[in-house]
């Protein structure tokens, strides 16, 4: 085989297995008890993200799916985030295009294969959560 040949064939199993290295994705999910928009009653809410995690930091994803809610529509809305300071990372999705929606915010760490942490603000409260792997 040519080296000119043995280059062309090599170089993009080389290229695809480098930036494979850079991240990879993870899907979690979560169920969780908030308050609802009638006072003093709770609702159950859920989501499933898909994330990756860059050797540099950065943290880039998709909210997959939404449980209780119908008038904020999260599934396809992008996640972005990076590392703090303290050992932490943040992730956020965009601003939902529907003004009283916001965004969807989860501060914490990996301990094992979970995210620990919590979403500085939901539904007027901070929740603690734990993401599970999704199966």
């Amino acid at each position: 085989m040519e080296k000119h040949s043995l280059i062309k064939t090599l170089f993009p199993l080389f290229l695809a297995s480098t930036l494979c290295g850079f991240s990879h994705a993870e899907t979690y999910k979560v169920n969780f008890t908030a308050p609802s928009n009638v006072p003093g009653k709770m609702w159950n809410y859920g989501f499933v993200v898909d994330l990756q995690f860059a050797d540099n930091g950065a943290i880039t994803g998709e909210m997959k799916e939404f449980f209780g809610t119908k008038a904020c529509s999260w599934p396809g809305m992008k996640i972005t985030g990076g590392n703090l300071s303290d050992g932490t990372f943040r992730w956020m999705t965009d601003e939902h295009p529907v003004k009283s929606c916001g965004k969807i915010v989860f501060v914490g760490k990996k301990e094992d294969n979970k995210l620990v942490g919590y979403l500085p603000k939901f539904q007027g409260v901070k929740l603690d959560l734990t993401l599970e792997p999704a199966q």
